[in-house]
């Protein structure tokens, strides 16, 4: 038996433990140990199509890369700090397999059909598919993945789908970084992007892979704001993807006035998001396909008699009566003269902290959505993950709370017809959060000035 001196001594070796600081060689160790825990819980799950290994290994190593990630910053290397943090990024990675297995009825009705009348034609006919609410970015993938034989494709898209979320969140990490978030913040803003409910739902009950736009998206903001060519490619071919990416477009207009970015750079952009789409020109679908792709769209819903809005938050929400004749054309324009005030604003201004890019980059991506026509319960994704990385002041997390909360609502009216919140209410608080990031950037630059003729 254990007299009492050992009973007293056991708990003091366990927090001795748990408080020290690993080695390479011995964080190492712990994190194969985990990984392999996690791929064995992984694994194990009920699967109803082959390939759970696979998409064991593949969530793993995506989950062992957030960890990696974060330890990197971590300010304090405490055993049980890194325990925790493990625990967190293996929760967000069970989380996006534990739905793997959801089928929504769009993957039976929309994606499935696609990609069987994909399967007949060449790679390049097929990249090239005449579907108009498709981009040519999207249609490389879905053409890809049509090609595979062995492996459910559903679990190929939430594989991909659960890969570019790890990759925004990344990119949120950095971001925060830059933008003077502490490091804790920055690391909690990166696990939020993982676990919210929209990043849940956008892939594994709705089939859409937004993270894929939004990961090269972020990256691209990255790059610009380090000045390198590569963050206006990435931002084009996230335009490529989904026109959304291009509302980061407008900041390269004052990061060259800066002289942050060179002039080539922004024609990297160009090619970025025209190489994706070459398919169609060679298919024969001209320049209209490639530039044009929004207003074709608008048109197709306006002969479809389709509303201004789909399920989205904006000012068309609080319509009950709109024409697209009237509205969709002034929408574009006013979207258009914001996103061209917001740059004038940067140039003229003579601050230049990264906190100023990060809200001008969340003001252009919550704001233009809430005006531009036919805008999906989508529409605020990338504003939502750019929100994380603002999370440090207490404007920041009620700014990422009520995106993800109006983001929420939109997504259960438009996935399972359910309305916690009426639109208009919804449209308000969007138009609210939108505002609110306007005040603080106009505060952020004051304050800049402030402290640039103090100094």
């Amino acid at each position: 038996m254990m007299d009492n001196k050992t009973r007293k001594e056991l708990p003091d070796v366990f927090r001795t433990a748990m408080f020290s600081e690993l080695g390479m060689t011995g964080r190492t160790v712990l994190l194969a140990v985990l990984a392999g825990l996690y791929v064995a819980v992984a694994a194990s799950l009920k699967y109803q199509a082959g390939g759970a290994m696979v998409c064991a290994l593949v969530s793993g190593a995506c989950v062992l890369l957030l960890c990696v990630t974060a330890w990197r910053v971590m300010p304090c290397k405490k055993t049980v700090l890194l325990l925790m943090l493990a625990l967190a990024c293996g929760a967000a990675g069970l989380a996006h397999v534990g739905m793997m297995d959801v089928a929504p009825g769009r993957m039976s009705k929309v994606i499935t059909p696609m990609l069987e009348g994909m399967w007949p034609y060449d790679l390049l006919t097929a990249m090239a598919w005449q579907e108009g609410n498709w981009s040519g970015g999207y249609l490389l993938v879905m053409a890809l993945v049509s090609r595979i034989e062995n492996f459910s494709q559903m679990y190929a898209l939430k594989l991909i789908d659960f890969a570019c979320q790890c990759a925004v969140a990344m990119a949120v990490l950095r971001l925060a970084l830059r933008g003077g978030a502490g490091k804790v913040a920055s690391i909690c803003g990166m696990l939020l992007c993982t676990l919210m409910p929209t990043a849940l739902l956008n892939g594994g009950c709705w089939m859409e892979f937004d993270a894929l736009f939004c990961a090269l998206a972020l990256w691209g903001l990255v790059g610009m704001l380090e000045g390198k060519f590569w963050g206006c490619l990435l931002v084009g071919i996230a335009g490529a993807f989904r026109l959304q990416a291009l509302m980061l477009a407008p900041l390269m207009i004052p990061l060259y006035m800066k002289k942050r970015i060179a002039l080539w750079h922004p024609l990297c952009g160009l090619a970025g998001y025209v190489i994706p789409q070459i398919p169609f020109l060679l298919d024969g679908q001209g320049w209209e396909a490639v530039f044009g792709r929004y207003a074709v769209q608008i048109q197709d819903f306006t002969y479809e008699g389709a509303g201004l809005t789909d399920h989205a938050a904006g000012v068309f929400g609080l319509m009950n009566i709109a024409s697209y004749r009237e509205f969709s054309g002034m929408g574009m324009y006013f979207a258009f003269a914001c996103a061209l005030i917001v740059a004038a604003l940067l140039i003229t201004s003579r601050v230049e902290g990264e906190r100023v890019w990060l809200l001008s980059a969340m003001l252009l991506c919550c704001g233009l959505p809430l005006v531009l026509p036919q805008q999906t319960a989508r529409s605020l994704f990338m504003a939502g993950m750019l929100s994380l990385t603002l999370v440090d002041t207490r404007e920041g997390v009620l700014t990422a709370l009520a995106l993800e909360v109006v983001s929420l609502c939109c997504y259960l009216a438009a996935i399972f017809n359910l309305e916690v919140l009426p639109l208009s209410v919804l449209s308000l608080l969007a138009i609210g959060a939108a505002t609110f990031t306007a005040v603080r950037l106009v505060d952020a630059l004051k304050e800049g000035a402030r402290h640039e003729i103090s100094g």
